[in-house]
């Protein structure tokens, strides 16, 4: 009796991997281990940009993988992001620069202190919003003084931010998921709490959420209506970070190695 039920687990999970490498295949762009202690990727104009672990800036084309070297100086950037085909670092000091993301040229274009006051940033639309003191603002010019307010001041416990196309998701530490409308700044709970507790990254891509959780393995949720189904088991091993661009889905490997992801199914 208790070989057959080794034989039926067994059974389960090969068909489980062979459904799961049907619905999952990845491509591989690049070298090995080129993003080895890279940040996160900042998407703009078909290509990425990290900072490496020597605070050096890298171009990589999604395309083709090409990657290279952008500039020769090296930043102390506590938020880097880009913002209508431009770079911007704000700096540990709090002052902001500007960087011309063809040639790495820089500029600062805010004083020291200006910007030191901000907790998070991110960019949705191609429009910049930060978390200061538990409240959240808009930026429609890259100027510390030019900002409103949205919503009410309840964005103190934020967690992880996800984002991706037009979206912006709060996960909670106890693993609960909002959608959080950039317009207004309402909160709007996606299906179950604790569903995403073990969730290590994420992205949106077309109204769906893809992450990693716990043991590496790679789930679609709709945002529509909170569906949530497993995609991969077996293919990313450490997981890694998550992003899209374009309509793609992307992932950068805890080895360093970039892979596009498409689903099929």
């Amino acid at each position: 009796m208790k070989n057959n039920i080794k034989l039926l687990l067994f059974s389960v999970i090969f068909v489980i991997g062979r459904i799961s490498a049907q619905q999952v295949t990845l491509k591989k762009l690049g070298t090995d281990n080129m993003f080895f202690r890279s940040g996160y990727p900042v998407t703009l104009n078909g290509a990425i940009y990290t900072l490496d672990y020597t605070s050096a800036l890298y171009k990589t084309d999604l395309s083709t993988g090409a990657h290279s070297r952008v500039g020769n100086v090296t930043y102390g950037a506590r938020f880097f992001f880009g913002v209508n085909y431009k770079l911007y670092t704000i700096e540990g000091d709090g002052r902001m620069d500007v960087i011309d993301p063809a040639t790495g040229a820089w500029s600062v274009i805010a004083s020291m202190g200006s910007w030191s006051t901000i907790e998070k940033v991110v960019v949705v639309q191609n429009s910049l919003y930060a978390i200061e003191n538990g409240a959240f603002y808009q930026y429609p010019t890259i100027n510390p003084r030019n900002r409103k307010q949205i919503g009410e001041s309840d964005f103190y416990e934020v967690g992880m931010l996800i984002w991706g196309d037009s979206t912006l998701l709060s996960l909670q530490k106890d693993g609960t998921l909002y959608e959080i409308n950039t317009g207004i700044g309402s909160w709007k709970k996606i299906s179950k709490a604790k569903d995403w507790k073990y969730c290590k990254a994420g992205t949106v891509l077309n109204n769906k959420l893809y992450t990693f959780e716990n043991k590496a393995t790679l789930y679609e949720t709709s945002l529509a209506d909170g569906t949530k189904r497993l995609l991969d088991a077996t293919q990313f091993k450490d997981g890694g970070l998550l992003f899209e661009d374009k309509g793609k889905l992307f992932t950068i490997t805890a080895e360093g190695n970039l892979y596009e992801i498409s689903v099929n199914g």
